[in-house]
């Protein structure tokens, strides 16, 4: 069994955001492929909470942001 990786906050933070320099872009590559197997990842729910706090109040978001779950 593959070892279990998990997300904090920073994490989905970085596939939620809309940055286009190559660092954040090289990011969210390696965050993509991980989704690819969603069985090794694990998060919690206080990571989830403070990721919807994160990008409601730093960065205005105010739906859902479907292409990261």
């Amino acid at each position: 069994m593959p070892d279990r990786i998990f997300w904090d906050s920073n994490l989905w933070v970085y596939l939620a955001i809309q940055s286009n320099t190559p660092d954040d872009v090289a990011k969210q590559n390696t965050l993509n492929n991980l989704l690819l197997n969603p069985s090794i990842l694990i998060s919690s729910a206080q990571v989830l909470n403070e990721v919807a706090n994160v990008l409601m109040r730093k960065y205005k978001y105010s739906e859902p942001i479907r292409r990261i779950f």
